[in-house]
C-alpha cells in the first residue's frame, strides 16, 4: 500500500528530496556569494596589490586540498547531512572574523582557512547526496538542478553586495550569516522528511582504512586514467576563480564607465540559472563529456572576444553568450565525474577527494595568474587571456578524449588495506 501511495504522487521522492537540497545549497551558497564578491574588495582595499590578494585569496585552497586528501579516510562512511551541518558551521566563521578581527593580513589568512575547510565539506555534501539519493541515469538531471539554485545565488548576491556594501562594511557580513541561519532551519526539515537515507556503498567502506600514502596511490592511480578530463575541470574552474576575484575588480572598474558597466559579474552568472536544466537532455544526446568539451571550448574563445568589444554594453552582452556556453561545461563535467563515482564502489570516496582536489587547485591558480596578468595588462585582458585558455583546453579534450574511459578497478583493489 506504501509503494502504490507512492507512485501516485506528482512529484518522485527523488526530485523532492533534490530540490530541498538545493534550496538549502541556495542559501549557502548565497552568503558565500556575498563573501566572494566584498572578501577580495576588503583584502585590495588593505594591501593595494592584487597580485598578493590573490595569494591571500587562494591560500584557502591549500586548506581545501588538505582536507580533499584526509576526507575520504576521516569520514568514509559519513553521509551527506554530517557534511552539509558541517559546512554551515564552519561557514558561519567566514563572517565572523570579517566583522570582529582586525584587517591585516593574518586574519585574511585565517579566514581563507576557514573558507577552504567549509567549502570542502559542502563539495562533498553535494556528491554524497547525489549518490544516496539519485540514480546514476539522473546525475546530470541532479548536477543541472543543484547548479541551478548554486547559479541563482551566485547571481543574485553581485547585485545585493554592492548595495550592503554602500549601507556600510558590516551589512554584507551580517546578511551573510543570515543566510547561513535559514540554510541550518532547512537542514532540519530535510532532516525530518528524509531520516534515514544511506550511502549506496556504506556498509562496504565502513571497515576500510588506508594510510596517508595509500591515499596518494589511488588518487594517481585515478589521475593517470583521468587526467584529460582532470586538466579541463582545472581550467573551468580557473576561469571561474579569475571571474570572482579579478573579474569583481573589473566589474567595478566598468562600473565607474557605464551603468552597463556594473552587470558585468551578473551577466556571467546568469546563464547558469537556466542552462543547468539543459545539461540531462543535451547529455543524453550528444553525451555529457562531448557537451562539456563542445560548450567550453566555443565559450572560451568568446570570453576572448568579449574583452576586444569596444563599449561595456557589448562587453557585458558578449559575455553573457560566453557564459551561455561555459555554463554548461561544469554540471556535465561533474556528472561524468558522478558517474565514475558510482562506478567505483568503495573508492568513490577518493574519486570525490581528487575532482574537489581540482577545483582547490584552481582557486589557488586562478587568482594567483588572474592577479599577475592585470599588474601587466589589466583586469579585462586577463580575463579574455584565461577565457581563450579554457578554449584551447577544451578543444584539445574534443582530440584526445576517448568515448568510453573504464575504471581502474584491478589496480585500486590491488593495493593493500592497513
Amino acid at each position: 500500500m506504501q509503494a502504490q501511495k507512492t507512485n501516485t504522487l506528482p512529484i518522485p521522492t527523488y526530485m523532492i528530496a533534490l530540490l530541498f537540497y538545493a534550496v538549502i545549497i541556495f542559501f549557502v551558497q548565497l552568503s558565500d556569494g556575498i563573501m566572494s564578491y566584498i572578501a577580495p574588495v576588503f583584502i585590495e582595499d588593505k594591501v593595494q596589490n592584487p597580485l598578493i590578494m590573490g595569494a591571500i585569496l587562494s591560500s584557502s585552497s591549500i586548506f581545501g586540498i588538505i582536507c580533499d586528501a584526509l576526507f575520504p579516510n576521516l569520514f568514509r562512511a559519513k553521509r551527506h547531512l554530517f557534511f552539509l551541518w558541517n559546512t554551515i558551521i564552519i561557514a558561519s566563521l567566514f563572517p565572523v572574523i570579517f566583522l570582529f578581527f582586525p584587517h591585516i593580513i593574518p586574519s585574511f589568512i585565517l579566514a581563507m582557512a576557514i573558507w577552504g575547510v567549509y567549502f570542502e565539506f559542502m563539495l562533498f555534501s553535494n556528491s554524497y547526496f547525489i549518490e544516496a539519493f539519485i540514480s546514476i541515469q539522473r546525475h546530470g538531471l541532479a548536477w543541472g538542478v543543484i547548479s541551478t539554485f548554486r547559479a541563482l545565488s551566485l547571481f543574485i548576491a553581485p547585485l545585493i553586495a554592492p548595495y550592503l556594501l554602500d549601507k556600510g562594511s558590516h551589512h554584507p557580513l551580517i546578511m551573510s550569516i543570515i543566510f547561513l541561519a535559514v540554510g541550518m532551519l532547512g537542514i532540519l526539515i530535510f532532516k525530518k522528511l528524509f531520516p534515514h537515507k544511506k550511502r549506496a556503498v556504506i556498509n562496504e567502506v565502513v571497515s576500510k582504512r588506508y594510510s596517508f600514502n595509500k591515499e596518494l596511490a589511488i588518487w594517481r592511480i585515478l589521475f593517470h586514467k583521468l587526467w584529460p578530463l582532470y586538466i579541463f575541470l582545472l581550467s573551468a574552474v580557473v576561469l571561474e576563480a579569475s571571474m570572482f576575484s579579478v573579474g569583481v575588480l573589473a566589474t567595478e572598474d566598468l562600473r565607474q564607465q557605464s551603468v552597463w558597466g556594473g552587470s558585468l559579474l551578473a551577466a556571467h552568472v546568469l546563464p547558469n540559472i537556466f542552462t543547468g536544466l539543459m545539461v540531462q537532455k543535451l547529455g543524453s544526446q550528444l553525451g555529457k563529456k562531448k557537451l562539456a568539451f563542445y560548450a567550453g571550448g566555443i565559450g572560451g574563445v568568446l570570453f576572448f572576444v568579449a574583452t576586444q568589444m569596444p563599449t561595456p554594453m557589448l562587453m557585458v552582452l558578449t559575455v553573457f553568450v560566453a557564459s551561455c556556453f561555459t555554463s554548461i561545461t561544469y554540471p556535465a563535467i561533474m556528472a561524468v565525474m558522478q558517474d565514475y563515482v558510482t562506478r567505483l564502489g568503495s573508492f568513490g570516496s577518493e574519486m570525490v577527494g581528487l575532482q574537489n582536489a581540482a577545483g582547490s587547485m584552481a582557486y589557488i591558480i586562478g587568482p594567483t595568474l588572474a592577479g599577475g596578468l592585470s599588474l601587466f595588462f589589466g583586469n579585462l585582458p586577463t580575463i579574455g587571456m584565461i577565457g581563450l585558455l579554457f578554449g584551447l583546453v577544451s578543444l584539445l579534450n574534443v582530440l584526445i578524449v576517448p568515448r568510453k574511459i573504464k575504471m581502474p578497478q584491478k589496480a585500486l583493489i590491488g593495493l593493500p588495506i592497513e
